[in-house]
């Protein structure tokens, strides 16, 4: 057997989570979290991200998808973005194909072809969305369940002390996602592991919402061992998302990045289904928001994937 837990379980459930910690400490997939300054040369800033996890939150909504679905599309348009760089059109097509691929694997019903299809108004043809699938899945190299940041959210709050009242149990997850919502969307916590994000979102939300103390918590998941410095810096980006402001984590902290293999990148497209490089707005001049800052007429329409009304003349 390659793998052995450190400590024998005493429950199903604490067996999950230290299977969810060696797995985590064990995964080799490269995400660069410095990529908009590494990688891309499109002019691609912390907004195209932005507007790409928004709109894919709001899929998930409309679909009823799970939000490990979400975290895993996440991880591999990261992953994506860690080695290739793309335009804004690209990086629709790039959204769209990585929750397509994540729904294959953590729903019982995923995202058909023809949905994604009706979703883009038909802009992105069939063959580009499946060459697009085929080249993010030579990217991935066939490993589609990477570390999870709800799953293990989920896991910790079932070892919080709520005895049998489910509701408040389930009221619970519902506040860590929402939390985790707003932090997985920014760029920031590339540098943390999904396992501090998500004891970090855990201790928060029950020691404000729910009057637990840091120590109930901190017995609760006595299993749940992470670098102290690792976990700090993932407090301070949770705790900044769930007040209202997000510190710039230390370098330092980043995770170790893998070995990136060599693989083609999806083919930029001639002429944009969406006309959005028209625009050429990051050539022309310079209108880039500023972090944190939102333009409704910049990058994408969430809800179509279309041009946003405010550049249609």
């Amino acid at each position: 057997m390659p793998f052995e837990l450190p400590v024998p379980p005493t429950s199903e459930s604490l067996e999950h989570i230290q299977w969810a910690l060696l797995k985590e400490k064990h995964y080799t997939a490269f995400t660069n979290p410095q990529y908009i300054e590494d990688v891309q040369r499109h002019g691609m800033t912390t907004t195209w991200r932005l507007r790409v996890c928004r709109w894919m939150f709001e899929t998930a909504k409309e679909f009823e998808l799970q939000m490990d679905t979400v975290a895993g599309a996440l991880h591999f348009l990261d992953q994506y973005l860690s080695q290739h760089s793309v335009d804004r059109v690209t990086l629709q097509l790039l959204g769209m194909i990585c929750m397509w691929t994540a729904s294959k694997m953590h729903e019982g019903k995923p995202i058909l072809l023809e949905e994604m299809a009706l979703m883009c108004e038909r802009k992105f043809s069939r063959a580009q969305m499946m060459d697009a699938e085929a080249q993010l899945v030579r990217l991935l190299g066939f490993r589609f369940n990477p570390p999870n940041v709800f799953t293990m959210a989920r896991d910790f709050v079932n070892e919080l002390p709520f005895g049998d009242d489910s509701d408040r149990r389930v009221n619970c997850v519902a506040s860590v996602f929402h939390v985790l919502e707003r932090v997985v969307e920014d760029v920031a916590s590339l540098h943390c592991s999904a396992s501090s994000l998500a004891k970090a979102a855990v201790q928060l939300v029950a020691k404000s919402e729910y009057k637990l103390t840091v120590k109930q918590v901190l017995k609760a998941l006595k299993t749940v061992e992470i670098k102290e410095s690792a976990y700090r810096a993932a407090f301070k980006i949770v705790r900044g998302c769930y007040f209202g402001k997000t510190p710039a984590p230390s370098k330092t902290e980043s995770p170790r990045p893998a070995v990136a293999e060599e693989v083609e990148a999806i083919k930029p497209l001639a002429q944009s289904p969406t006309s959005i490089e028209a625009l050429q707005l990051y050539q022309e001049q310079d209108t880039t928001p500023e972090d944190g800052e939102l333009d409704s007429s910049y990058l994408i329409c969430t809800e179509t994937l279309s041009p946003s009304p405010n550049n249609i003349v």
